[in-house]
């Protein structure tokens, strides 16, 4: 496992069998120590390594009138995720024509859903309530 798999694995915490560690340091900086830690040390690293991981994942606030959300996600390109979030959406709103189905396309570089969905014109921002 490489140096960021360790990170990450241990809630951002990195101790290794030599003594060395890595801990996050504000922001995406990373504070590695490469030398033997003394016994103090390596204890206090411990308790924040327990400390970050037990907080969890942040709390989100529900939005309101939205029951569920599906991600369709990758890190690779071309490999279906529009057409595979496209189809799901249809598919849904054909099983229950009640609800109300939304599509979301966070791709900024180049959104490929209102093509897709032969959608024409510029987005529009609603307010609400």
């Amino acid at each position: 496992m490489g140096f960021w798999g360790r990170l990450l694995r241990f809630g951002g915490v990195s101790l290794w069998r030599g003594g060395g560690a890595a801990v996050p340091f504000g922001g995406s900086r990373v504070l590695v120590c490469g030398r033997q830690l003394s016994g103090a040390e390596s204890e206090t690293l411990k308790q924040r390594r327990t400390q970050v991981m037990s907080r969890g994942l942040p709390k989100q606030k529900p939005i309101e009138g939205v029951k569920q959300v599906i991600v369709v996600a990758s890190g690779k390109g071309g490999v279906g995720k529009s057409t595979t979030a496209v189809n799901l959406a249809l598919a849904l709103a054909v099983n229950d024509s009640s609800k109300a189905i939304g599509l979301l396309d966070a791709d900024v570089y180049g959104p490929s859903i209102p093509k897709m969905m032969n959608l024409k014109g510029n987005p529009e921002l609603a307010q609400s309530k």
